[in-house]
């Protein structure tokens, strides 16, 4: 299910926040939400990206696998910015 996301909560978004409400519009519609719950898993290292993350509320840490353990890289928290791109 999409919802959609209004004005306001892009505009919180640096990336978004000169722009028209014409072009908030467009964003708007290209723009998927989705929740995510404690231990949820949104990208596993090593996969193929092609979208960008926006975090809206909340924390989502970033963790890479070494020596069969879990290292805590990042803390990425409300209106941060997560890029995943495929490669060229």
């Amino acid at each position: 299910m999409t919802v959609p996301i209004s004005h306001e909560a892009l505009r919180k978004f640096p990336l978004f926040s000169d722009l028209s409400d014409d072009d908030l519009d467009i964003v708007g519609r290209l723009v998927q939400t989705m929740s995510l719950k404690a231990g949820d898993i949104l990208i596993e290292e090593g996969s193929v990206g092609d979208s960008a993350y926006l975090i809206q509320s909340g924390e989502l840490e970033v963790v890479k696998q070494s020596n069969n353990r879990e290292v805590l890289l990042t803390v990425r928290g409300m209106a941060g910015m997560s890029l995943e791109k495929s490669p060229s």
